[in-house]
């Protein structure tokens, strides 16, 4: 096999474009309209979208591996960075009906060896460890060169409810959260306060767009936020394929809590929690949830809820289940950005651990 880049989704042969998989089937987040359309809003300056495309010795296409490459990564200063990297926290795969991932990883490996001074930094997330594919990736990376640091991305929280009705699911929650539940849902609902809309048709996402432009506005900024074009493309994106959730709760008439879920083959995957309501004395949050959840699952009937990477109060009421993340980072021997890199990240670390332990024993 031999792997040959493409800087646009448009710019792929036809027999790549057929390695995505329909959207309609349920699988959105691997599909060419969410690749084509997302990504390309979500990246930073200086980001550029790169599709490696895996080909068979006829050049027939095998496999796609979805990349971002960057020379203005903060954690790399200056340095050519290639981040093979899966948004909204789903563990990174190639794009392909291939099976196994050895032969693809393989491919991406001689690419590396090709092109020894390409790239300083590969990056690679999240990862499952538990998935073949980590360990091919780790494997390939040493054979090309490359010192690799795996470091834990996150841990993605989630609740199985098979074959349960809302009602199960919510016995099932501490008693705590669920008198709080049965209070201000009375008190908000039935005296008039609260209102929640489910706008998740193109249509009725257009009409909700300033409330959720509004919450998004107010609520509290994060390090790296989203830019509102990225948003509005999963929005939109989600919602042409049936597979937008998004639960509004205004209060007094004004929009101060959203939820964004997108629901494939049977999993409903929380992507963003806006609250715009600051120091409140009612669980809105928790309120919101409730009444997505109930959605969800007597409505859409999902397996599972994954909220994905939330505060361990909010994991503890609503998502027992966990499962951890992976992140990997490797640095290019060959050049003198990676051994930078590689001394900042992986020996410096290494040798302050050695140090406070040697500080610890003296005391």
């Amino acid at each position: 096999m031999r792997i040959q880049p493409f800087d646009h989704p448009g710019d792929l042969p036809p027999d790549a474009k057929a390695l995505f998989d329909d959207a309609h089937t349920g699988r959105l987040f691997r599909s060419l309209e969410w690749i084509g359309q997302t990504t390309p809003a979500g990246l930073q300056p200086g980001d550029r979208l790169r599709l490696y495309l895996v080909q068979g010795d006829d050049g027939s296409a095998q496999a796609l591996l979805p990349a971002v490459y960057s020379r203005l990564y903060a954690s790399h200063p200056n340095a050519r960075v290639l981040h093979f990297l899966q948004r909204e926290e789903l563990p990174y795969e190639p794009i392909g009906p291939a099976n196994d991932p050895a032969p693809v990883v393989a491919a991406l490996g001689v690419w590396l060896r090709e092109n020894p001074k390409a790239i300083d930094v590969l990056r690679v997330s999240p990862l499952d460890p538990a998935q073949p594919f980590t360990g091919h990736v780790l494997a390939a990376l040493r054979d090309s060169g490359y010192w690799p640091q795996l470091y834990r991305h996150a841990q993605s929280r989630y609740a199985d409810v098979t074959g349960m009705r809302f009602a199960d699911y919510l016995a099932q929650r501490p008693r705590a959260l669920r008198e709080s539940l049965d209070l201000n849902t009375r008190l908000l609902m039935q005296g008039g306060r609260g209102e929640f809309h489910f706008p998740c048709t193109p249509e009725l996402l257009a009409d909700a767009w300033d409330s959720v432009r509004y919450v998004i506005d107010r609520a509290p900024g994060e390090d790296v936020p989203d830019s509102i074009d990225y948003i509005r493309a999963v929005l939109e994106t989600a919602a042409a394929f049936d597979a937008l959730r998004l639960g509004i709760f205004s209060l007094d008439g004004a929009p101060v809590a959203i939820q964004l879920w997108v629901v494939t083959r049977g999993v409903a995957r929380c992507l963003r929690i806006w609250g715009a309501q600051g120091q409140r004395v009612f669980p809105i949050d928790d309120v919101l949830t409730q009444l997505v959840t109930l959605c969800l699952i007597d409505g859409d009937q999902v397996e599972e809820l994954d909220f994905g990477d939330v505060s361990e109060a909010f994991a503890a009421d609503w998502a027992p289940l966990a499962r951890d993340r992976l992140g990997l980072a490797a640095f290019n021997r060959r050049t003198a950005r990676g051994v930078r890199g590689a001394v900042r990240h992986i020996a410096l670390p290494r040798l302050l651990g050695v140090l406070a332990v040697v500080l610890r024993r003296e005391q």
